[in-house]
């Protein structure tokens, strides 16, 4: 029996260039100038509560991706299926993002039906009413 040597192991982790580290406080401005555009033109078309059911929409797709890709990871794994590996990474990937959903979810707190009777406010759409 021959003598083994250690595995080389090698860092997964990347580090950015100092180029693009400058790019994300960028992004963000660019970001929250997108949301305060998208306020600004919402409000004199349908005002807040527009796009308050905008929001809820995007919010409620964005989420149901998430939890799809975790649904995924269950079954693959329930069924210890081997050929998606690498599918099974990229929803990880998104799946993960789930958690970051509960932080996009402060927004919706006063602006649906639901909360706005829970709270003992005056509700204000049709939703609650009979026809």
């Amino acid at each position: 029996m021959h003598a083994s040597r250690p595995a080389k192991v090698t860092s997964p982790v990347y580090t950015l260039s100092h180029d693009y580290v400058r790019l994300v406080p960028l992004g963000l401005i660019i970001g929250a100038a997108g949301i305060g555009l998208a306020l600004a033109m919402g409000l004199p078309s349908g005002g807040f509560r527009r796009f308050s059911f905008a929001y809820l929409t995007s919010y409620c797709f964005a989420l149901s991706i998430c939890l799809g890709c975790l649904f995924f990871i269950l079954s693959q794994h329930l069924t210890r299926a081997g050929w998606s590996v690498t599918i099974r990474r990229i929803a990880k990937r998104r799946g993960s993002q789930t958690v970051r959903q509960w932080f996009a979810k402060p927004p919706l707190a006063g602006s649906t039906p639901a909360s706005a009777s829970t709270f003992g406010s005056r509700l204000d759409s049709t939703w609650g009413r009979r026809s």
